[in-house]
């Protein structure tokens, strides 16, 4: 993990995860979880989740829970009891499954009136809050670390969970920073233009998340936007841009893509 991932949250990071602790602090202590102790979690692995105090239990352990066999349809008060402790793990960069965008899967399968409009509420505004920190970094910084990373496989993770991406869109369209558009630029190249659409296993059943992204690339004022924020970024003079895999090097590419989706 880097030390970008380990650096305190931001005002508003930490108030929205402080928020999501006090939504769901009614939740009681599971009497037992649903996973598999056959072959999945340990049966000590189980007894601690539930014994430990919920902010102390480690990343590691959640990304067993969440790789664990399970029900289809999950506990909403389980999960709710768990759920503040998982956003604060994720905001900070840890890894709770083997693939981003399954970190959320428990709560994809609870019903959604399972929870009260202010926990979705407050599960909301921690979510954005989390993507607003995200942007603040370069795509040579991020806060999941995995191969081909991009923050497209966050939003996918968010909407699996049963969250509105809308505002984070919305967000990162008026976001102009260096960082922003250089997170844009990576998540865009190889999360869209060079597959030729979102082609993304775990998007194969969300065909709503499949239109509302392309919506938004192919929309004529959101390709300009991003066009012109490039076109005025000199990429190599950003500090640290030598740590990108890439070094940049798509761009050409990405902004000759961007002109002929326009055209």
């Amino acid at each position: 993990m880097s030390s970008i991932a380990k650096q305190p949250f931001s005002k508003a990071l930490a108030e929205a995860i402080e928020r999501c602790y006090q939504a769901f602090g009614d939740y009681p202590v599971p009497s037992e979880l649903d996973v598999c102790t056959q072959c999945c979690m340990a049966p000590e692995m189980e007894a601690q989740m539930r014994k430990w105090p919920l902010r102390d239990i480690p990343a590691e352990y959640f990304h067993v829970y969440n790789s664990s066999a399970k029900a289809d349809v999950q506990r909403a008060d389980e999960v709710g009891y768990f759920l503040p402790r998982m956003l604060e793990l994720i905001a900070q960069g840890e890894e709770l499954h083997y693939s981003t965008e399954m970190y959320l899967v428990r709560l994809e399968r609870c019903p959604k009136g399972g929870f009260t409009p202010l926990q979705w509420q407050a599960v909301q505004a921690a979510a954005e809050a989390v993507f607003a920190e995200a942007l603040s970094r370069y795509p040579w910084q991020p806060y999941i670390h995995e191969p081909l990373f991009v923050l497209f496989d966050v939003l996918l993770m968010w909407h699996k969970g049963g969250l509105d991406i809308q505002p984070m869109l919305d967000f990162w369209q008026r976001s102009d920073t260096p960082s922003a558009t250089l997170q844009y630029a990576d998540s865009a190249w190889f999360g869209y233009w060079v597959k030729g659409g979102i082609d993304e296993p775990f998007a194969e059943d969300q065909p709503q998340y499949i239109s509302l992204m392309e919506a938004w690339l192919k929309d004529e004022n959101h390709q300009s936007t991003f066009l012109a924020r490039l076109l005025a970024l000199d990429v190599q003079a950003v500090p640290g841009v030598e740590d990108w895999w890439c070094g940049g090097d798509f761009i050409p590419e990405l902004l000759d893509a961007m002109r002929q989706g326009m055209s």
